[in-house]
């Protein structure tokens, strides 16, 4: 079967469809936890005596989703009898950077846009697991900005696009496989949100997520090449953790400097 998008298509099997594919991105959820394990366990008997640093916490923490992800996405294409053909990875052309940059930008709009729509209507959101530990230790943030582009914008992108959604093409029309896809990438971040508000909050932080997850899905959808949603996604990360950084750092120097 295609995964062209098809004018005629079953929606039983959709949400089969749709089910497996939310399936495999709880696996890759699982597969963080165990690899996080595994790796802080490697790293504090052969490199870093423990407590680790938040900064250092973060790293393996980074590492370990780039790891999980892989793993789980190698997984699928060995369990489907896909071979590696099936990953669109090569260099974008003129076209495609400049869906990259306008991904980019369209993804700042569209915060600023919520943003100010929460503001208004006095809707609050649950903060990141990382953003609550960077409230006692912002140095955590800077290793982010360089393992977003690295790490976590191709890994979450591999798999939440090139296998989820790019395998949803197969049982409906490609806007349907978008959509679907940002559902289970929105839920997956459950866990990272959970522990930052309450109910309420964390389901316009989902919300949140999974309307930028639109651009990331639109973009990938438009170019056929995974490439360029990693990149869209990993700046994004990066742009928004170093200012991150800046803001909580600005708050204990200047005084400092006054």
């Amino acid at each position: 079967m295609s995964v062209e998008s098809r004018d005629a298509w079953s929606p039983g099997r959709f949400v089969a469809a749709a089910l497996a594919m939310a399936f495999v991105g709880a696996v890759g959820i699982f597969a963080i936890a165990v690899w996080q394990t595994v790796v802080y366990g490697l790293v504090t008997d052969l490199v870093w005596e423990p407590p680790l640093s938040g900064a250092r916490q973060q790293i393996l923490s980074t590492v370990a989703l780039g790891l999980a992800t892989t793993m789980t996405a190698g997984i699928y294409l060995a369990y489907t009898n896909r071979s590696l053909s099936f990953l669109d990875v090569r260099t974008p052309t003129l076209r495609e950077a400049a869906w990259a940059i306008g991904g980019l930008v369209a993804l700042f709009a569209l915060l600023q846009v919520i943003s100010v729509a929460f503001e208004t209507f006095g809707i609050s959101t649950s903060q990141h697991s990382t953003t609550q530990a960077a409230e006692s230790e912002p140095s955590l943030l800077l290793p982010l900005v360089p393992l977003s582009l690295l790490i976590i914008g191709p890994g979450e992108e591999l798999l939440y696009r090139n296998v989820v959604q790019k395998s949803l093409y197969e049982h409906a029309p490609r806007w349907a496989a978008v959509l679907t896809g940002s559902v289970i990438f929105a839920l997956v971040h459950i866990p990272a949100y959970s522990t930052g508000g309450t109910t309420g909050e964390l389901v316009a932080t989902l919300a949140v997520v999974f309307t930028l997850s639109l651009v990331l899905g639109t973009v990938y959808e438009r170019t056929e090449n995974l490439v360029v949603p990693a990149f869209v996604h990993g700046s994004y990360n990066a742009i928004l953790f170093g200012f991150e950084y800046l803001e909580k750092t600005a708050a204990v120097v200047v005084p400092a400097l006054l």
